[in-house]
């Protein structure tokens, strides 16, 4: 029976990359490894879940670990990775580029910044190094980290089988039409180009609808703000922006959700998509980094920013039911391609590697 143990820079309630932690650790126990997870930061729902950094250090000098280490941020995690005498194992989970951010959030920036000459520092440390797409294993490749792995993201998919909260379809389950955008409130997720779609499909399609942006907006208060005075400046009432919710609601905001858009111009994955396939609500996305990647021959991808055009495509995919139902089939049947199967596959062929 092997060691596998998991570090990242925090085990957050509510964050793709710390499920995706907590899935991949369940999965290496069935598999037989004994497996921990280590974070510099752990919510206290997770407390019983995981263990300190600091802990690290009592196992640092076992040759036979393997330490699956996910980042998309530097951290002083990284310090403890370098003094391991186990093998690494380089989980890369994407970096925004600082220019997307830069005008909204500088110090975010600088961080991002940094984080980027930290991943350029630890080129020849990993034993292995995967990736969670194509996307961002060019990023990889391109920095010089050799023979790149592909380590698909996975969801724990009967979580979403879940009951929802009951009082959020209560209320917005009355006829209306809902749109829905999820993730990170930040500007390279551009949120005011979903504002600008739903205001044209509001204004001249169906005024009785609405829009939800569910997501954090912590360090990104600033652009919030301009989003909640860019929607004042266009008299738009019916946006509601929601910050971050127990699963409960997200599912709920999901399930009363009659189109997803995603207008972000950089995504290393995007999780939402893969939940909006998995929970049957009909996608309509920017063509862009990961993306297409994600959504396969699924969804609605489009090229070009047409507000316009992308408010009477949602319309469609409304008001004809036969394009919908199409559009949530074929979305279905491209979920099925992220699962737990093609993850142990990849999972066995990494850990052998990383053992050599």
């Amino acid at each position: 029976m092997a060691i596998v143990n998991q570090i990242l820079p925090n085990l957050e309630w509510g964050d793709a990359i710390s499920n995706y932690a907590i899935l991949l650790g369940r999965v290496l126990r069935r598999l037989g490894h004994r497996s921990r997870i280590y974070a510099r930061f752990i919510h206290p729902r997770f407390y019983f879940r995981a263990r300190s950094l600091g802990a690290v250090r009592r196992l640092a000098g076992h040759p036979d670990i393997v330490w699956l280490y996910h980042y998309s941020t530097g951290s002083e995690a990284t310090r403890a990775v370098r003094n391991l005498a186990g093998r690494v194992v380089l989980l890369f989970h994407n970096i925004t580029p600082p220019s997307l951010i830069a005008q909204t959030g500088a110090s975010q920036a600088a961080q991002l910044h940094a984080a980027g000459e930290e991943l350029k520092s630890l080129v020849g440390l990993p034993r292995v190094a995967a990736a969670s797409s194509e996307f961002n294993r060019s990023r990889l490749t391109d920095l010089g980290f050799p023979d790149v792995e592909l380590l698909p993201i996975i969801l724990d998919y009967g979580r979403y089988d879940r009951a929802s909260k009951r009082s959020i379809a209560a209320s917005y389950r009355d006829g209306g039409v809902n749109f829905l955008t999820v993730g990170r409130v930040a500007p390279h997720k551009k949120i005011e180009d979903v504002i600008r779609i739903f205001r044209d499909y509001h204004e001249t399609i169906n005024p009785h609808s609405r829009l939800f942006v569910v997501g954090n907006a912590k360090e990104t208060e600033e652009y919030r703000e301009r989003l909640v005075e860019f929607c004042r400046n266009l008299t738009l009432s019916n946006v509601y922006f929601t910050g971050k919710v127990p699963f409960r609601e997200l599912l709920a905001y999901y399930r009363i959700a009659d189109v997803y858009l995603c207008m972000s111009e950089h995504e290393g994955f995007c999780v939402p998509l893969l939940e909006s396939m998995i929970l049957g609500v009909p996608v309509i996305a920017h063509l862009c980094t990961a993306v297409g990647e994600t959504l396969g021959d699924a969804g609605i991808l489009v090229r070009e920013k047409r507000f316009d055009e992308i408010a009477e495509m949602a319309h469609l995919l409304v008001s004809d039911k036969e394009l919908r139902a199409r559009v949530i089939n074929k979305q279905r049947e491209r979920a099925h391609f992220f699962n737990e199967d093609s993850l142990v596959r990849q999972l066995n062929r990494i850990l052998a590697r990383a053992r050599e």
